[in-house]
């Protein structure tokens, strides 16, 4: 589906993928991420090639429907099931972590309640639970209005601040323009 001969990702920045629909954008972040079987690709990682497991403990995917991925009774448990299992003092790491991300008053809530907004920033809460060091998104701003919109761009760049590799597929200029130091037309 996806032809791509060579591709550098620039570390600890946001790389916004843009093309027309059906260039092959999510299939690319699939395989990427390792999320798709049949991918021939290589991808390197500090010095390092990964397999698909490794991509799949490298990358964490946020999803254009987040619902999807949402699937406790809470946003709390979201984020404990999130943290690694050796974590200590998972309540209260999971408690600050929605706090950064001004969803603590929501830990309470079931996921599946909140607004769009909301919902990925609770997703991009779970990977930054999981300590992973790429964070894919597939169209995070769909259906949000501007106001969402800046909160997401925002929360973007506190990531990249925290030494975090983005990669943001999005028709949304606005998005790109507020917080993308990288693009990749397909």
């Amino acid at each position: 589906i996806v032809n791509i001969q060579s591709l550098k990702i620039a570390l600890n920045e946001i790389t916004a993928i843009v093309g027309k629909n059906g260039a092959g954008k999510t299939s690319f972040l699939n395989c990427f991420c390792g999320l798709e079987k049949k991918c021939k690709g290589i991808v390197e990682y500090e010095d390092h090639i990964l397999n698909n497991r490794e991509r799949k403990k490298t990358c964490f995917m946020v999803m254009q429907n987040t619902g999807n991925q949402l699937f406790t009774e809470s946003v709390l448990d979201e984020i404990l099931i999130s943290l690694p299992k050796n974590t200590k003092n998972k309540q209260e790491k999971a408690m600050n972590i929605l706090r950064n991300l001004d969803l603590q008053f929501l830990a309470n809530r079931h996921p599946q309640s909140l607004s769009g907004g909301q919902k990925q920033r609770l997703a991009i809460a779970c990977s930054i639970a999981t300590g992973r060091k790429i964070l894919v998104l597939d169209e995070p701003t769909s259906g949000l209005d501007y106001s969402h919109m800046k909160e997401i761009s925002q929360l973007l760049l506190k990531l990249k601040k925290m030494k975090t590799t983005i990669i943001v597929v999005t028709h949304d200029s606005e998005l790109i323009h507020s917080c993308c130091t990288r693009l990749i037309q397909m």
